[in-house]
């Protein structure tokens, strides 16, 4: 995807997933570029800020200020059957999100 597209695609719209621990988490994409999430899991609940961009070079990075130790990473993303599909830099686990589960606008109130 190219960097506006991969804009569009994230700008205001709430996302829900679950890692690769079985927790679960749901995600805001804020069209000025900031991030909101929380994470469930057994234990209890978490929330994290921090921000995302779509960058020249086509791709998608997000910085959260606790959540993956707090390092930027970046993904390319491409749509395969119905999927998003974000490829990380070597070492980094390819992640696979079904478009279908995308909402408009901020439902969770994150």
């Amino acid at each position: 995807m190219t960097m506006d597209e991969i804009k569009a695609l994230h700008a205001d719209k709430t996302v829900n997933g679950v890692n690769e621990k079985g927790s679960k988490w749901v995600v805001y994409y804020d069209p000025s570029g900031k991030v909101r999430g929380r994470a469930n899991w057994s234990g209890g609940s978490e929330t994290d800020t921090g921000i995302w961009e779509a960058t020249q070079d086509d791709m998608f990075c997000i910085k959260f200020e606790k959540w993956q130790d707090a390092n930027r990473r970046c993904w390319q993303v491409y749509m395969v059957d119905g999927k998003l599909n974000y490829i990380g830099k070597v070492g980094d686990a390819k992640s696979e999100v079904d478009k279908d589960t995308w909402r408009q606008g901020n439902p969770e109130n994150l």
